[in-house]
């Protein structure tokens, strides 16, 4: 089996912290580390079958396929770089947000 190399963007790094912050003030510091545990964990996951989780048609194109990973409330965002064999995660959003919002945070 394929072994993916997973990198999480700056954008998706500080989205994770804002969640983490968030959480900590509004429940408690263990629902924040549960949380962020939780998030981590699923993107860890990616490195094995990263293909198994749904495209993300509302942003996608033909040069750039987007797909995303649920964990509780959150979307994890990411694309896969099969000529290198890399998961780059570009995003972390709640589930009620529309990804449809971050197409232009993504076209480079």
């Amino acid at each position: 089996m394929v072994k993916y190399q997973v990198e999480i963007s700056d954008e998706a790094k500080g989205a994770l912290k804002k969640i983490y912050d968030w959480l900590k003030e509004e429940e408690s510091l263990s629902v924040a580390q549960k949380v962020r545990g939780g998030i981590l964990d699923a993107i860890s996951k990616l490195a094995t079958m990263p293909q198994r989780h749904r495209i993300l048609e509302e942003i996608s194109d033909d040069q750039m396929v987007f797909r995303r990973v649920l964990k509780w409330s959150y979307q994890i965002i990411y694309f896969i770089d099969e000529q290198v064999i890399k998961v780059q995660v570009v995003e972390i959003i709640h589930s009620k947000r529309n990804p449809e919002q971050l197409k232009d945070q993504f076209k480079k």
